[in-house]
């Protein structure tokens, strides 16, 4: 424990790349996994990430992922989205941008709505399904999102998109860009505005995000500093509607005319630098405050939050080893509280803190007489204290003081069988603490554990690609959602003992240049052990999309999403249950050959005009919005 306390304090003036002559520009994190590592994992990069609907928030463009089901309160994509992999709900699902977690500390939720149109700058997505690697801050615990931001690229560019469509929703998306100057420098600054009238009632959307970026670029060193800016006024849509109401008027909102309004910015200042051609380090400064409210006039419940994070690392590579290992220093301060209009006093303050001190080690090992076979491990060592103190928003006194100390260790390998096909196999041990929600609604809840094994095979040929997973993620104390929601919209889960989640992903892709078929399908059970299913879980999820490649710049997409039934509780009551769907999308764009850059697309959502909801609660149920249409106009230099 010496050596890794002492490993890690020194990571954290250091950090992670490739082997190159020269420091580039990409922003790698350890937390990735590359193509050996035993994780079952996807990655989408920027092309992918803004070719679907602009109307699509995150969660919706990663929807059609392996195991991943995505929902929107609203019926639409903006708002408030939300996605599961594997069944696993946000809350235990660790989001990190550049290395940083985006989870709120106590909630342990990310809020797409607060960041719109973060597809626009980022330069890539990696779904991890299980526990994954060894990651910054909160451990993921079935299932990690992991953003990295765009690399400033070697010459100017730019563009901007119009979009217009159903529900009278406009998104708009300006960028300019210096490239990287002769000397060493390199800005890029970006800005989007969305608006929608939404297809519940009430569900408005006014947002807009903030995105920029500088820094320099030298033979062993480069420093950046990103800032992300984003604002949000929706209408409130966490409440759901009976089943006779969804019949008579499936558009209605209880909630119609209050209000969800906040701000969110992160700033992060990143130094990494070349000792060798073996060693290099990373360290990254986040700074994130966030300030709104809910406003059910004449009331209004505020949140007001900070969040302070350090994050090193180190890496040592040679053609045989790669070694990895950081510590992640953070501390959040937050308050909620409730007011009147008009009136300057409190009707409730809580005031929270929680700090955490975060160590990992990673190791790779692949020697050439293996012919890209090799061994991996991580372990992870979390140490956290939360406290929170004084009256909450149901009127009682919320005194609580926890600490935790978490080993989180992880094995696996990977055996090459030739240069396209490889098997592997891991085995990992993680911990989750509870979140704010829990702790109200249970005295007493304790945190959740899980063993999760993954067993899969890859194959990566130039026309086609598959892969296979076998997964059992073994729960116990697992705090498990119960179907009801707290006054501020966040769902309250509670222990319930031994669960499980057991399954087959397969995925594969077929692209002959005139066409590309795309298709994946996870087949699971998931279950309460001495009860029923576990809530909003299917067992069947699957996609199947074609891309057909027209005349010279024209390209048709169509896909379909299925996702089998799921019960929005733990009892396994038919009563309860969300009927499966299947729901189909299509594209059609053009790209200008004679004026480079200009493109036209048009985008179908629910072709077929089926009526369904995605997602239930106690509180009812929310529908989606029916056939719908967007078109976009783009230009890019």
């Amino acid at each position: 424990m010496k050596i890794l306390f002492a490993f890690a304090l020194m990571s954290a003036l250091s950090g992670v790349s490739e082997i190159t002559d020269k420091i580039d520009s990409t922003v790698v994190i350890a937390s990735r996994a590359g193509k050996d590592t035993p994780v079952p994992n996807v990655t989408m990069e920027a092309e992918e990430l803004r070719a679907p609907n602009p109307v699509n928030s995150l969660p919706m463009t990663l929807g059609m992922m392996p195991s991943v089901v995505a929902t929107n309160e609203g019926g639409t994509g903006i708002g408030y989205s939300s996605l599961r992999i594997r069944g696993v709900p946000g809350s235990q699902t660790i989001v990190s941008l550049n290395g940083i977690a985006l989870n709120d500390a106590e909630d342990q939720e990310v809020f797409w709505a607060n960041i719109p149109s973060l597809a626009h700058y980022l330069g890539s997505v990696q779904i991890q399904r299980g526990l994954g690697t060894s990651l910054c801050g909160p451990g993921a615990f079935g299932a990690a999102v992991n953003m990295v931001t765009g690399n400033p690229g070697e010459k100017p560019s730019g563009g901007a998109s119009l979009s217009y469509g159903a529900f009278n929703t406009f998104t708009s998306v300006a960028r300019v860009a210096t490239g990287v100057l002769k000397s060493g420098f390199f800005a890029e600054a970006a800005f989007s505005y969305n608006s929608t009238d939404g297809y519940r009632k009430g569900a408005f959307g006014n947002v807009y995000s903030v995105y920029a970026n500088a820094g320099w670029k030298g033979a062993k060193d480069m420093v950046k500093a990103t800032f992300l800016h984003g604002k949000q006024r929706t209408g409130i849509t966490w409440e759901g509607i009976s089943l006779e109401q969804y019949e008579w008027d499936r558009r209605y909102n209880p909630a119609e005319g209050n209000t969800d309004n906040y701000r969110q910015t992160h700033a992060q200042l990143n130094w990494r630098h070349r000792f060798s051609e073996y060693f290099d380090s990373d360290l990254t400064f986040n700074y994130t405050d966030g300030y709104g409210y809910f406003e059910y006039s004449p009331r209004r419940d505020i949140q007001d939050n900070r969040l302070l994070v350090l994050r090193g690392e180190l890496k040592y590579h040679n053609r045989a080893l790669s070694t990895s290992g950081g510590v992640y220093l953070s501390d959040y301060r937050g308050s909620h509280y409730g007011r009147l209009d008009g009136l300057s006093s409190d009707l409730y303050s809580n005031n929270s803190l929680k700090r955490e001190a975060d160590f990992w080690l990673r190791a790779e090992w692949s020697p050439w007489y293996l012919k890209g076979s090799g061994l991996y491990a991580d372990v992870q060592l979390r140490t956290l204290r939360h406290e929170m103190n004084g009256p909450d928003e149901y009127g009682q006194v919320l005194a609580y003081e926890g600490a935790d100390i978490f080993v989180n260790p992880r094995v696996g390998a990977n055996i090459r069988m030739s240069g396209k096909s490889s098997l592997f196999f891991s085995a990992a041990y993680g911990h989750r603490e509870p979140g704010r929600a829990d702790i109200q609604a249970f005295a007493g809840v304790k945190p959740e554990k899980m063993l999760d094994f993954e067993l899969g095979h890859r194959f990566d040929g130039a026309v086609f690609k598959s892969s296979a997973t076998v997964f059992a993620m073994e729960y116990f104390d697992m705090l498990v959602e119960t179907g009801r929601l707290n006054a501020g919209g966040y769902a309250v889960k509670e222990n319930v003992g031994k669960a499980f989640r057991r399954g087959v992903e397969l995925s594969g892709e077929v692209d002959i240049r005139i066409f590309k078929v795309e298709g994946n399908i996870s087949v699971s059970g998931n279950r309460i052990r001495g009860g029923g299913n576990i809530a909003l879980s299917p067992t069947v999820v699957g996609m199947l999309r074609w891309t057909q490649y027209l005349w010279p710049g024209g390209t048709l997409v169509f896909g379909g999403k299925l996702v089998g039934d799921q019960y929005w509780d733990n009892s396994s009551d038919p009563a309860q249950k969300i009927p499966a769907y299947c729901v189909f999308d299509l594209s059609l764009k053009h790209n200008f050959i004679f004026v480079p850059g200009l493109s036209i697309g048009g985008y179908v959502d629910n072709l077929f005009n089926h009526k369904y909801y995605s997602y239930a609660t106690a509180s009812g149920v929310y529908p989606q919005a029916t056939i719908n249409a967007m078109c976009r106009l783009a230009y890019e230099f």
